[in-house]
């Protein structure tokens, strides 16, 4: 087996060094796509997952803000798509699946190729009876382990990739037709399975690429053309590896922007392109320490890391100071002690490229590599930024989340789960983690107030007013998790009284800090916030909150703990133990759900179905 010598997707770099010079414009020649996408109800998500390593912990995927998963990689030997590492990818590829468990409409892709895999695709497609058998030889994989289409990486036909790749003038035209009969057997699939297969390939983000490829014809057959829009940089002076635009101070460098505009003038359609994202860096060191390094001399490079490293450890920490290029909407960092030099995508970076992609109608955006993200910094991004507003919102929503502490990883999870459903149900999401914003005219351009695991005190005085009339008055809809009745004098704060009679009256007691499972019954099953959800359901390590009584005289029960199910048992108890219920002495919709500390209750259907019944029914929807 080759050795996947660099964690990369891209292979620009080396190309550069071969063939520095590219065209930047390409002919326009007539659109030749037929074959639209399949109707999105939303811009695309797509995540490369290198599986290429050994085992992915596919835990740490969170499948709610995908759309698509592409399995990095296959590879290309005798002819034929293999499974170099049977053992492993086997695995990978069950435990994949798995995850539409959570996400019911992920899609699963096979990406064939890379940079190090990617020198047999010339042979492999040379002649009909070779693209059959390297067609069927694909098929076959998505066949056998149940996924959902193949994607093609080829770096690069017709053109030097990696040394030693094979590649040959005939390839222009044979891309097009390995595409041609990867389709026809996809569809011989689909008919067999009733379900759609889908095709589709990643591409070189630079304009030279559409020279050796006949990208207007080859679109027919794709349902979405991953454009490598990364490693721009050059081996000579310090420049992005992953700008939209062009940088004013190097016209000539390549651009998303640039890629863009040349795969449309070259006949593939606009909602077929997504722009890629690079979850990694690049790091130099250049020649001298002056100025911002931004167009240095390099005297060496090497592979940067991931952005949570970069994040959490080199922005403005270290002796890297953090730069932004406004004209190329690229971030960099420089250490002018040590002369290195780094170049890399951020939120805000990704914020652009996602407003691109809604503004151009573009299919979405892709990203390389899981992995380089783990705290999900990114992908977060991608998706409060591509979702936001998208069709006609039929509510907005402002999600109050508590940022650190004890409850952090379930505010994560549940802004990703969130995220997800406005994505899919069309309503607007805002987040915040504090009350400085707060105020009437800010409440008014909502229709439902989450409070999610943010307590009640330490609120600005304006704030509160403001709240209490939205309640109050019934401006809008509201839903309280968890912390919000961690009711009395806490961290020097006082007990907020009316928050204290809109919970029912009640004051913190204690909690369970070892946590216990606990079976919780519907008490009111006709209530909507209750519809679907089977009784009694299991909740997994909660910390149950005690009180100095039960709230029931003052609110309307919608269900109950019983504290006799704890596993294990626990002598914390109330007797009658409230979870979820509802204040009707007050306007607004309103419903408190205690559970919401870990954010395994994602993965609970009958917490998923609680919580997505209490954001419609508050909302009034």
């Amino acid at each position: 087996m080759k050795y996947l010598h660099s964690p990369k997707k891209g292979g620009i770099y080396l190309l550069m060094l071969l063939l520095p010079a590219f065209i930047n414009a390409t002919t326009p020649v007539p659109r030749l796509s037929e074959k639209k996408p399949a109707a999105q109800a939303k811009p695309v998500v797509i995540g490369y997952v290198g599986g290429f390593r050994g085992l992915v912990n596919t835990d740490k995927i969170a499948a709610r803000k995908l759309t698509h998963i592409n399995y990095a990689f296959v590879n290309v030997q005798h002819n034929r798509a293999v499974l170099t590492n049977e053992k492993t990818d086997t695995i990978n590829l069950r435990k994949i699946n798995e995850l539409k468990a959570i996400n019911p409409d992920l899609k699963i892709l096979i990406s064939i190729g890379g940079w190090a895999w990617s020198e047999n695709f010339s042979d492999a497609v040379l002649t009909d009876t070779a693209r059959k058998g390297f067609a069927a030889s694909a098929v076959e994989i998505i066949r056998k382990y149940k996924l959902d289409g193949v994607d093609i990486d080829w770096e690069y036909p017709a053109r030097p990739g990696e040394e030693g790749n094979v590649y040959r003038p005939e390839d222009k035209q044979n891309f097009t037709l390995m595409f041609a009969e990867l389709r026809k057997e996809l569809d011989k699939l689909q008919k067999e399975t009733r379900q759609p297969k889908l095709l589709t390939t990643a591409v070189g983000g630079f304009e030279g690429f559409l020279e050796t490829s006949e990208m207007g014809k080859a679109a027919k057959y794709l349902d979405f053309v991953n454009l490598m829009t990364y490693d721009f940089y050059s081996d000579k002076n310090a420049w992005h590896h992953t700008n939209l635009y062009t940088p004013a101070g190097n016209p000539g460098a390549h651009s998303g922007d640039k890629a863009v505009k040349a795969y449309i003038a070259a006949g593939v359609p606009a909602e077929k392109l997504v722009m890629g994202i690079a979850f990694y860096g690049r790091r130099f060191k250049l020649a001298d320490s002056t100025g911002t390094g931004l167009g240095g001399k390099i005297e060496s490079q090497s592979f940067g890391k991931g952005y949570t490293f970069t994040k959490d450890s080199l922005i403005n920490k270290n002796g890297f100071r953090a730069y932004r290029d406004e004209s190329a909407k690229a971030p960099y960092l420089f250490n002018a002690s040590t002369r290195e030099f780094i170049t890399y995508d951020d939120e805000w970076s990704v914020q652009h490229k996602c407003d691109y992609v809604k503004t151009h109608k573009m299919g979405g955006v892709m990203f390389w590599e899981y992995s380089s993200d783990e705290k999900e910094y990114l992908l977060d991004e991608i998706n409060t930024t591509l979702y936001a507003s998208y069709n006609n919102p039929t509510f907005s929503a402002l999600v109050l989340y508590e940022g650190g502490g004890h409850h952090v990883d379930f505010s994560k999870a549940a802004k990703g789960w969130l995220t997800q459903l406005a994505a899919e149900k069309h309503f607007n999401l805002t987040f915040i983690n504090n009350t400085d914003s707060i105020d009437d005219a800010y409440l008014k351009k909502y229709q439902l107030f989450i409070q999610l695991d943010y307590a009640p005190y330490n609120w600005k005085p304006a704030a509160a007013a403001a709240f209490e009339r939205y309640i109050d008055e019934g401006r809008g809809g509201w839903i309280g998790f968890h912390h919000a009745t961690l009711l009395g004098e806490f961290d020097g704060f006082p007990m907020w009284n009316w928050f204290y009679n809109f919970m029912g009256g009640i004051r913190f007691k204690n909690y369970i800090p070892d946590f216990a499972d606990g079976k919780v019954t519907v008490e009111d099953k006709k209530h909507p916030v209750m519809k679907g959800i089977t009784s009694p359901f299991t909740i997994q390590k909660d910390e149950w909150y005690t009180y100095d009584k039960s709230p029931r005289a003052q609110v309307h029960v919608l269900a109950t703990v019983d504290e006799n199910s704890y596993v294990p048992a626990s002598d914390r108890k109330m007797g009658d133990h409230p979870v979820v219920w509802t204040n009707e002495h007050y306007k607004a919709k309103n419903v408190y759900i205690f559970m919401g500390h870990g954010p395994s209750l994602l993965d609970n259907p009958a917490y998923v179905q609680l919580f997505r019944n209490a954001i419609f029914w508050a909302a009034g929807k």
